[in-house]
């Protein structure tokens, strides 16, 4: 069995006439990656390889989970401006060695390829219907030998969380 996360970068400022690869996360973002990191170490999750965008956004929402910097990381430029089967064959080509891969992307490809992957049979396929937010994570359990065999469809959705989840605020906005 193997586990494969896909993680939608942390909520960004807005766009500006800055390049959009540069743009930062915004504070909120900053304060969901800290606490999305958190929740990685409450649920034990320890990715054995990351590839991540080049984006600064993926970066600072990487660099937010505070995972061991020993674990080995590719940043390539097609997490930024491919398509879902782009990111399918990154993983593929993932080492065989590593049991757990963590892909921090952006939407609309890391949702895509999300929804693809994912079994429609899970209970919580729905609720990944409805949208990744920024800062939303799927956890995928993956029946497979090696990540060249990873198929669509097939994967056990064994987690789904975003902000509100991981980060909600002590009290709800609407008591506000």
């Amino acid at each position: 069995m193997r586990r494969l996360f896909l993680l939608r970068h942390a909520k960004a400022v807005p766009a500006t006439s800055e390049a959009d690869i540069d743009r930062k996360l915004a504070g909120e973002g900053l304060n969901d990656a800290a606490a999305l990191g958190a929740y990685f170490i409450q649920k034990q999750y320890k990715p054995d390889f990351i590839l991540c965008s080049p984006s600064r956004r993926t970066r600072q929402t990487l660099g937010g989970l505070q995972l061991d910097d020993s674990i080995p990381l590719q940043e390539p430029a097609v997490i930024y401006t491919g398509a879902k089967p782009d990111l399918l064959s990154l993983i593929h080509y993932a080492p065989d060695g590593a049991q757990s891969v963590l892909m921090v992307g952006h939407n609309p490809s890391i949702h895509e390829l999300a929804l693809m992957l994912a079994d429609e049979e899970s209970a919580l396929y729905g609720r990944l219907l409805q949208g990744f937010k920024p800062g939303a994570m799927v956890v995928l359990d993956c029946a497979i030998e090696k990540w060249s065999d990873l198929v669509e469809g097939k994967n056990a959705l064994a987690d789904l969380t975003e902000p509100l989840d991981y980060n909600a605020p002590s009290t709800p906005a609407r008591w506000m």
